[in-house]
């Protein structure tokens, strides 16, 4: 019998008649009245009956906001019979006493199947059973719907005390039933022939999943995964639980991933997906909501989406929040979609047309309005102000422009247009708040001919990019450029073409819209923020720390760290490195080691890979490279904290002409390249 799920539930009455089958079990004698089962108010509703609903709201990248979740729902009455068969369990209770070491003995695991028309159901199974005489004599019913599904397990007949289901939730999820049970007072009916009320609660929580985009990109969605869910447990119909029928202790240790797709029918089809900028729409199909065990989840428990914009190819990992799966729960989490929420888009420029980037504000809001941010109130965008963007530098004349500079509310998009057969280069892209000075938020845009989502390179066990953030030059040499980043900013320094030199600081040259400010206020990071073309040191040699107010942010990473911040300056699906991606897979000398030294092109090549690694120098003070060709810095997210907090310098992988080592440390003020790794 096929067992479908998600159906209209009821109120069940059963009237016992009477009959000559005796429970060998018990003493007392039987009325000779049979019993049948009949269904009164019965009224379709539709499957959110019974459920208690809860919505939860969730970012493309991480939480955002969220709903109460530990509501348990309510009981299903009065709503449609059904469908199929449900299983019932009866006790005699001689004088109206529960004792620990009855048996259902009366009836076990009887299977009661619904027939005939709506409006005028009957309920039948076999044998028949009858009333006891004694009035004081009551029977004690269990119910279970559905009758011999997948993945119940009753517990035995000879268990005494009361009765337990073990459910093991399949991983197949449009194979998960919708497990209900139902547990009415003791009672013994063989006078009148009145009926005994079934009224079914939801054992277990129900998962749905909606989407709204965030911006008018086209986005569909392929898959949507539960990672780390608790998929075995044992429901007691002991009443001293009711309130926790699915205790901690019943449920198993055993953890899977649940997945939804449209190639399995349980998200609807990616054609029917006209998801909407305003309004959440539910993509899980009637087959495609899980029926999973009541349980707590924490962060640590991911939603893993897999989709597209635009055509390209998205996923977004998002904790869950921390809340408790209730049984009777009905819980949508609702996904932003399309939102590229990062510091950094990477485009690979067409030889055909322009291509168009559109750019969203959310970021203005999540660090201005946000306590452990910005918090200020000034930036905020809202409904009513308008904006206007900028590009503040670009280190190739006309290498991006902004067809729309200017928009109103929080809504809008920075619309950034790379021409036709446009060459290598960046561009940082600001925004400002009609009324206000500084930058409200900036972006990195990468123009290049290379797409790390395509060719990237595994080492450590870690996926790297084969290249630093913001080369322009391919091809190994002095040429071979990336970005300058001071440790925890998301914005880079640029740099010019090289010359034709060999000497160090020459190849690189310097930048004139670039500014350098000896750091002279309590807390620079909101003065980073506003003015991303400045370049904030202690003196003039580097190694001290550009933000001056970092000991509460010192040993939790909060500007960069091992989990991607907002200040992280790596494209989506990307982050800053952490030092243990390098090991000893780069500990290397000229002569010997995985690395292979070429003075010609100033850098090392990674032999196994074949990725190479340019020996750039690093910004100090005075926002000129120095030492290009003779030692430079990649940045790590490790920080180390043993070390005093009001200092805590960080791991970097340094470059030298004569060796590469992992375990440098130096003070953040320091310009030097980053290397991403896949977040993940």
């Amino acid at each position: 019998m096929k067992i479908i799920k998600d159906f209209p539930i009821l109120m069940l009455v059963c009237l016992f008649q009477t009959g000559c089958v005796h429970d060998d079990e018990y003493s007392g004698g039987y009325s000779d009245k049979s019993v049948q089962f009949t269904a009164h108010n019965i009224d379709t509703r539709t499957s959110s009956s019974g459920w208690h609903e809860a919505n939860v709201s969730l970012g493309g990248d991480t939480a955002t906001t969220s709903s109460p979740v530990t509501t348990r729902g309510s009981v299903v009455s009065g709503t449609d019979a059904p469908v199929g068969s449900f299983g019932v369990l009866g006790y005699i209770l001689p004088n109206g006493t529960w004792s620990s070491s009855l048996l259902p003995t009366f009836m076990y695991k009887t299977q009661v199947i619904r027939r005939g028309n709506k409006g005028s159901y009957t309920f039948q199974y076999y044998p028949s059973k009858y009333w006891p005489t004694t009035g004081t004599d009551l029977v004690k019913f269990f119910a279970y719907y559905p009758y011999d599904g997948n993945g119940i397990t009753l517990s035995p007949s000879s268990a005494t005390g009361y009765p337990s289901i073990a459910y093991a939730s399949s991983t197949t999820v449009s194979d998960q039933v919708d497990l209900m049970v139902a547990s009415p007072s003791a009672c013994n009916n063989q006078s009148d022939g009145s009926a005994v009320g079934l009224n079914f609660n939801h054992a277990l929580t129900r998962i749905s999943f909606s989407v709204k985009c965030s911006s008018y990109n086209m986005v569909t969605v392929q898959s949507v995964a539960l990672t780390g869910i608790n998929s075995k447990g044992t429901f007691s119909y002991d009443p001293s639980v009711a309130s926790t029928p699915w205790t901690p202790s019943s449920l198993s240790t055993d953890t899977t991933t649940y997945k939804a797709t449209t190639s399995d029918g349980t998200l609807i089809p990616e054609s029917y997906q006209a998801l909407s900028v305003y309004n959440y729409r539910n993509i899980t199909s009637g087959t495609g909501t899980f029926l999973l065990l009541p349980q707590s989840v924490t962060s640590s428990n991911k939603l893993v989406v897999k989709y597209t914009v635009d055509g390209v190819a998205k996923v977004a990992t998002i904790n869950l929040h921390a809340a408790t799966w209730a049984m009777g729960q009905s819980i949508n989490y609702q996904l932003i979609l399309g939102l590229d929420n990062s510091n950094c888009y990477v485009v690979n420029p067409s030889t055909v047309s322009d291509v168009t980037l559109n750019i969203p504000l959310t970021r203005v809001n999540e660090f201005w309005g946000n306590a452990s941010y910005g918090n200020n109130p000034l930036y905020v965008i809202r409904a009513n102000d308008t904006w206007t963007a900028d590009i503040v530098w670009q280190d190739v004349p006309n290498l991006v422009t902004l067809s729309t500079s200017s928009g109103t509310g929080p809504t809008g998009n920075i619309v950034v247009r790379v021409p036709t057969k446009s060459t290598s280069g960046n561009a940082i892209i600001g925004i400002k708040k009609t009324g206000t000075s500084g930058y409200a938020w900036s972006w990195h845009v990468w123009v290049t001919g290379y797409n790390p989502n395509t060719t990237n390179s595994v080492i450590n066990g870690y996926t790297f990019m084969n290249y630093d953030l913001g080369t322009t030059n391919l091809i190994p040499g002095q040429g071979y450029k990336g970005l300058y980043y001071q440790w925890g900013r998301k914005d880079p320094f640029p740099q010019v073409s090289a010359v034709a030199s060999n000497t160090v600081e020459s190849i690189y040259g310097t930048y004139t819209s670039i500014t350098n400010t000896a750091v002279a206020v309590a807390d620079n990071l909101a003065n980073a923020v506003e003015n991303p073309a400045t370049f904030y040191h202690g003196s003039d040699w580097g190694w001290s720390n550009w933000y001056t107010n970092n000991s509460s942010l010192a040993n939790n990473n909060a500007l960069w760290g091992i989990v991607k911040t907002i200040y992280d300056p790596c494209p989506q699906g990307w982050k800053i490195m952490p030092i243990v991606a390098c090991s000893a897979s780069f500990t290397s000398t000229t002569s010997s080691g995985p690395m292979t030294y070429s003075g010609s092109n100033y850098g090392w090549t990674h032999t196994e890979s074949g990725t190479f690694w340019p020996i750039s120098g690093y910004f100090l003070g005075s926002c000129t490279p120095r030492f290009v060709g003779t030692m430079g810095y990649i940045w790590s997210s490790t920080c180390d904290t043993t070390i005093s907090v009001l200092t805590n310098p960080v791991f970097y992988l340094s470059i030298a002409n004569g060796y590469i080592e992992t375990s440098t440390l130096t003070l953040r003020d320091i310009g030097g390249h980053v290397r991403c790794v896949r977040d993940n």
